[in-house]
This record gives C-alpha cells, sequence and structure tokens, in this order.
C-alpha cells in the first residue's frame, strides 16, 4: 500500500473579503494577506512533512524567494506527500494552527486577539494518490467542499456594538455612550 498522498490546504474566507471591501486598497490588502497566510502554510507543511517527503503541486513558485509585495499566490495549495495515514492529522492540525498564530499574533491585532482566532477559515483534506491525476483531483476537491459545507459555526456572545464592516463581529474598540456606560460591558 502506497503512502502518497494528495493534500489540499485552503484558507478563506476570501468570498467575504470581497464582499466587505470597500475601496480597492481593502481589496488588494485581503488578497495580499491571503497571499501570505497561504505562503506561511505552505512553509509550515514543508517543515511538518519534510523536505524530501512534500513536493508542491499548485501553485507553482518558489518558495524561498517569495515576496509579498511583488508576488501573489491563490489562498490554497495542493501537494503530493509522502507520510504515514495515522500522521496525516497530527502534522495538518499544526500547519493550520501555525497559520492562525501567525495571524493572530501580528502586532497590530494584539488588542483582537481572541475575535481574530475565529476569524479564518482553514481547511485540509487528503486523500491516497493513484495513478490517475484527472479522478484524482475531482474527488480531492469534492472533499474539501464536503468539508466547507460540514463547518460547524463558533459560537459568539452578542455583546456590544457590531462591526461596521461586516455586522457580525463584535467591535473590539469603541467609546462608549451613556447608554452603553449603564450597563457592564464584557468583551470577547
Amino acid at each position: 500500500m502506497s503512502n502518497k498522498k494528495l493534500f489540499l490546504f485552503t484558507i478563506g474566507p476570501v468570498k467575504s473579503f470581497i464582499n466587505d471591501s470597500r475601496k480597492t486598497q481593502d481589496l488588494f490588502g485581503g488578497s495580499a494577506l491571503l497571499s501570505r497566510l497561504t505562503h506561511e502554510a505552505i512553509k509550515e507543511a514543508q517543515k511538518q512533512f519534510g523536505k524530501n517527503n512534500f513536493n508542491l503541486i499548485t501553485p507553482v513558485y518558489d518558495i524561498n524567494s517569495f515576496d509579498t509585495d511583488k508576488q501573489g499566490i491563490p489562498n490554497r495549495f495542493l501537494a503530493e506527500i509522502k507520510i504515514d495515514a495515522k500522521d496525516i492529522k497530527n502534522k495538518a492540525e499544526k500547519v493550520k494552527n501555525n497559520v492562525i498564530e501567525f495571524f493572530v499574533n501580528s502586532e497590530s491585532f494584539k488588542q483582537a486577539k481572541k475575535q481574530l482566532q475565529n476569524a479564518l477559515d482553514i481547511f485540509w483534506v487528503a486523500i491516497d494518490r493513484t495513478d490517475d491525476y484527472k479522478t484524482d483531483f475531482i474527488r480531492i476537491n469534492m472533499e474539501l467542499a464536503a468539508a466547507k459545507n460540514y463547518k460547524i459555526p463558533a459560537q459568539l456572545n452578542e455583546k456590544g456594538r457590531k462591526c461596521m464592516v461586516d455586522g457580525k463581529r463584535n467591535v473590539v474598540y469603541y467609546r462608549k455612550n451613556k447608554a452603553d456606560k449603564k450597563y457592564k460591558m464584557i468583551m470577547i
């Protein structure tokens, strides 16, 4: 039995980054952020699975000379990995957690750490590799779509004001008005 697998990893939410963009600059910023996070995920996956056991299929770019100001890559990557099935989940979760930590631990976001931990939608799928790449590619994308449809949303306490950009998340910083000062606000 072969231990070659196809590994598909994706970072989102792309649709909300596009919908919530008010200016071209916002759209560019969201795209650059997703490219940077995907690059970090590829680097971590290469580290977790080992350079000799990790073969990046898409996107095609030089991992070592990536420049976020000049290059953009999609929010997903597909790789062939050589690993035992029992080790995939542990290593894939380490890649996912590294991306979340990279995103959350940015100096700009220190105060919003708890809120940002639930901001990204990160999914991964691994399947056994066969000789029929076309069928494997279709199957792994179907598996990913199924994983995305099964997502269980995080529970948020409805306290305080809502974000002006998307109207879903709680505001982290705002100046309280007289009505707000009457009630003790607990920020999550």
